[in-house]
């Protein structure tokens, strides 16, 4: 792995910064790169459409949803179908994951969309399998594998994501198998969908481990031990903040518990210097502010309500703004700072 290429992995600069090393962009030739690039996103979007539409034309009768219901498909032909297709996107990513810049992305978006396909196969394939509390795990096995595979080939956006996938599953697998969340049916789902309920997707320890699991992702990008590491930041701090609301869905009193996390958010970005738990943790302390307003006002909050709180709120933070501009860590007005040193004019590279 190049320097520059450690930086972007590190969330230091972006990968066109990283580019722009070399000298200004200039527009891509005829079957360069940045044509391979988008060809891969093409190529890897069509051929998952294309590999599901053919699945469920093989695999399920003439009504989809009875057949589910019913368990009255062949799950093998689609489980076969639905790998063929991922072999064909997956490998394609894997053999040429090992260039760089604008084919290296492409291929790593490949990579997920091959791993999406061969866990619809995998998942079809061991649809039978009935080995009590240990099923979820066991049919987990192989596209964790693969999910693994591909972010030791490439450690980029599209395979953080799959791995993420993976370890939501097998969190949600192990509460399972230690009997603290119940197993759920894929016809149990779609059953209370269609009846016009809300399907049962864990109880209140489930939310909660599911936030831990978020704010672990966020901890292990900050050790770095996951990259790219404001990929992971986003991926950890949204997760965290969704599953602290679905907690406060169940009850009212988990606020108090959103709250905090909003506010650790917040400190966790001045201390780490990430941009992206910075704007999350705002987003999450604008909607404490709303369901507090929610709490407060029986018949809920008006224009004029709103002007009240954000206002104060906002007033407040923008004199904070004001007085720690001017005046700057020392205590020294910033007006007094020195000047930087020029840069270098041996290039014309902006970064």
């Amino acid at each position: 792995m190049s320097d520059r290429d450690r930086l972007v992995d590190r969330g230091v600069i972006s990968f066109e910064q990283a580019e722009r090393f070399q000298g200004d962009a200039t527009p891509d030739k005829a079957g360069g790169p940045r044509t391979v690039e988008v060809l891969a996103y093409i190529g890897a979007i069509g051929l998952f459409i294309a590999t599901v539409a053919l699945v469920a034309k093989v695999a399920l009768p003439d009504d989809p949803l009875l057949g589910l219901l019913t368990d009255d498909f062949d799950n093998i032909s689609g489980g076969l179908v639905a790998l063929l297709g991922a072999a064909l996107v997956f490998g394609t990513g894997y053999q040429f994951a090992g260039r760089e810049g604008a084919v290296k992305r492409g291929s790593g978006f490949m990579l997920l969309a091959g791993w999406a396909l061969a866990s619809i196969g995998f998942g079809l394939l061991l649809f039978d399998l009935d080995i009590e509390d240990f099923t979820p795990i066991v049919v987990l096995i192989p596209s964790a594998a693969m999910a693994t595979i591909a972010w030791m080939r490439i450690r980029s956006v599209p395979t953080q994501l799959a791995l993420f996938a993976v370890a939501v599953n097998l969190l949600s697998a192990t509460l399972i198998l230690i009997q603290v969340e119940e197993r759920i049916e894929l016809s149990e789902i779609l059953f209370t969908a269609a009846l016009g309920g809300t399907p049962s997707f864990g109880s209140w320890i489930s939310h909660a481990a599911n936030l831990a699991l978020g704010l672990a992702w966020i901890w292990m990008a900050r050790t770095g031990a996951i990259r790219p590491r404001n990929t992971a930041m986003f991926i950890g701090s949204v997760s965290a903040s969704i599953w602290a609301f679905v907690l406060y869905g169940t009850d009212d009193n988990w606020l108090i518990l959103v709250g905090v996390l909003a506010l650790s958010l917040l400190w966790a970005a001045t201390q780490w210097g990430s941009s992206v738990l910075g704007a999350i943790g705002t987003i999450g302390l604008v909607l404490v502010i709303i369901q507090v307003m929610v709490l407060v006002y029986e018949e809920g909050p008006g224009t004029d309500e709103f002007i009240l709180w954000f206002g104060i709120a906002g007033g407040l933070a923008v004199v904070g703004m004001w007085l720690l501009a001017r005046t700057g860590e020392s205590g020294t007005p910033a007006a007094m700072a020195p000047e930087p040193a020029p840069m270098p004019t041996t290039t014309s590279t902006e970064i």
